[in-house]
């Protein structure tokens, strides 16, 4: 019996073939070159046939790249709260320009707006030494009766108006200024306060009087630095940091207008604790809630009680 071998389609099984090894090749390098990976190709067709992809290997770098602390909590040390608010730490150092942008160094002797206004204009103010950011207090003796932060615009326009109030109060304590008293100018800058030197021009006076103006020509070179303190007032703050509630002493040795007042990091008020005229021992407790009685996020705080500023830190509780 005999066989016959048709050997015609060898060829086509070559070519097919050697087609076949060309396509793995070809997907192969373009596997390669999409995947930059130090497994080879089989290893990682494996990987990714199997679901999941290849672990990390755990080092410490990876361990504080994955673990990032949502919130604080009790097991945060006070270490751990200042190293997590170093940055808002840095930018809630003492600086007096930021401070006064947000809120009055100087606390007025009255509230509301005031009545009787005297303006208090100073004038050639780009040429007086006095510099974006400084406050001014209008003083009538120790009562602050007006104040107001020197801006930009007041460089460029060269003057700055502050309206003063008048006293309306029957009591033994005056609210404003009373007419015929002198006045005084002085600034706040960078934690110290200067008493202004200061001329009257445009033929007014530096007296107080109801509805007038003064135009003072301020030279900051001649004024003197205040050396008297500004408050008597005694302050106790503890615990710091603290978490539950803050004890705020005070001792006033006569009775004098008492304001008690916690801002955020940003100058915001928050908490208004005391505002009212006081003597004696006072005893104020913050809770960590802001006037909305919303308790706030943990993080550094300032108290201030008339024109002592104090950091605090709240911690969560």
């Amino acid at each position: 019996m005999a066989f016959y071998i048709d050997r015609k389609p060898f060829p086509e099984i070559y070519t097919l073939t050697f087609g076949l090894i060309i396509f793995c090749l070809s997907s192969s390098l373009t596997y390669d070159r999409t995947f930059q990976h130090e497994s080879s190709p089989e290893e990682m067709k494996s990987s990714c046939n199997s679901g999941f992809i290849q672990e990390l290997p755990i080092n410490q770098e990876n361990l504080e790249i994955l673990f990032i602390p949502s919130n604080l909590n009790e097991s945060r040390s006070i270490l751990d709260l200042q190293n997590t608010t170093l940055n808002q730490s840095n930018k809630a150092t003492y600086n007096s320009n930021a401070l006064n942008a947000a809120y009055p160094y100087f606390p007025l002797v009255y509230s509301g707006f005031g009545i009787d206004h005297m303006n208090i204009n100073l004038v050639n103010l780009a040429t007086t030494g006095l510099m974006v950011g400084d406050e001014i207090g209008v003083f009538d003796g120790n009562s602050c009766v007006g104040s107001a932060v020197i801006e930009e615009k007041n460089i460029i326009e060269s003057s700055l108006s502050i309206p003063a109030s008048a006293n309306e109060s029957t009591e033994a304590k005056p609210n404003g200024y009373i007419e015929g008293h002198k006045i005084t100018l002085k600034t706040y800058r960078a934690g110290i306060v200067y008493i202004l030197y200061f001329q009257p021009v445009n033929n007014s006076t530096d007296i107080f009087s109801r509805g007038s103006s003064l135009f003072a020509l301020i030279d900051f070179s001649r004024s003197e630095q205040q050396t008297t303190p500004e408050g008597t007032e005694e302050i106790k703050i503890y615990p710091n940091p603290f978490s539950v509630n803050l004890r705020i002493e005070i001792s006033l040795p006569q009775g004098q207008k008492l304001n008690c007042e916690i801002f955020d990091i940003s100058g915001k008020l928050i908490k208004t604790l005391y505002k009212a005229i006081s003597e004696g021992q006072q005893l104020l407790i913050w809770d960590g809630k802001n006037n909305l009685k919303h308790q706030v996020t943990p993080g550094i705080y300032f108290c201030r009680v008339n024109q002592t500023i104090t950091k605090i830190i709240y911690l969560n509780h």
